[in-house]
């Protein structure tokens, strides 16, 4: 039985699993890195403070 690789292959381009695997945690890390700083950023203020600046500038 042969053991063929789940890993990325195009065209000549063969990425081995460990490499892939690797790939794969390091995204999976940066996206979850990501929605946690988006969830805690403080959106609402940051609204708050552009559109209170912008009022300000028109006047």
């Amino acid at each position: 039985m042969a053991h063929y690789p789940i890993a990325l292959i195009i065209g000549y381009l063969e990425i081995s699993n460990a490499s892939a695997a690797f790939l794969l945690g390091i995204s999976i890390l940066f996206l979850g890195s990501f929605v946690l700083v988006s969830l805690k950023n403080d959106n609402e203020g940051m609204m708050k403070w552009i559109f209170e600046n912008k009022k300000s500038n028109e006047d």
